[in-house]
């Protein structure tokens, strides 16, 4: 029984599965939570565990993991400090490391379902992961954008953008604004099409193969 236990939690430590549940948890962190510090270190321990498990997810060695481990966990101790102290300049390489990684993960998730040939539960979860990445890839572009506009809710313009239903109770009104809305919806519209695509030309060939072999 422990063991069975034990090789299932291994087994949702290198599942993108994981990777998920910890992205979703990262959005409503950060649009329940009242203390911005606390927010930020929550949705920072979330982000650098959902590194790791990406990392596994891929096969790496437990080497890289480690070297990994040990830097985000300086990084984290960093910006703990700036939080802690208000010195922003020891949160500033958290920051960048997590947009590195948020911007990174999409693409290495992305190039790993294209190159499957085999539809599982794991791969789905794993074209889920891709969007909802995407989504945190613009909410850091927008908060570039909109640092001294006072927008409060970044995620839900980010997420809402995609969907091409409007928003109704925010809009954006500088042309960068504008222009990176844009950007998003039609990247949102092309990465639908192309997920589906490879899940659907995954399951032709993969029916082919068993007409194959039944023939």
């Amino acid at each position: 029984m422990a063991f069975t236990l034990q090789r299932a939690v291994r087994a949702s430590t290198r599942s993108f599965m994981m990777v998920l549940a910890m992205l979703v948890a990262i959005y409503v962190i950060s649009e329940v939570s009242g203390e911005a510090g606390v927010s930020l270190a929550l949705a920072w321990t979330l982000a650098y565990a959902a590194f790791i498990v990406t990392l596994r997810a891929f096969g790496a060695q437990p080497r890289t993991v480690g070297i990994n481990l040990i830097v985000m966990a300086a990084l984290f101790a960093l910006a703990l400090a700036g939080l802690v102290t208000e010195w922003d300049l020891l949160i500033v390489p958290a920051w960048v490391a997590v947009s590195i990684y948020a911007f990174a993960a999409p693409l290495l998730i992305m190039y790993h379902v294209l190159c499957q040939k085999w539809i599982t539960i794991d791969l789905i979860f794993g074209t889920l992961c891709v969007n909802l990445f995407v989504g945190i890839d613009f909410a850091i572009l927008y908060t570039v954008i909109f640092e001294h506009e006072g927008v409060e809710s970044l995620y839900y313009l980010s997420y809402m953008t995609p969907t091409t239903t409007g928003y109704g109770d925010i809009t954006p009104e500088s042309g960068a604004a504008r222009a990176l809305t844009v950007i998003e919806a039609i990247t949102g519209q092309i990465l639908l099409v192309v997920i589906v695509a490879r899940l659907i030309g995954i399951q032709i060939a993969r029916q082919h193969e068993r007409s194959g072999e039944i023939g």
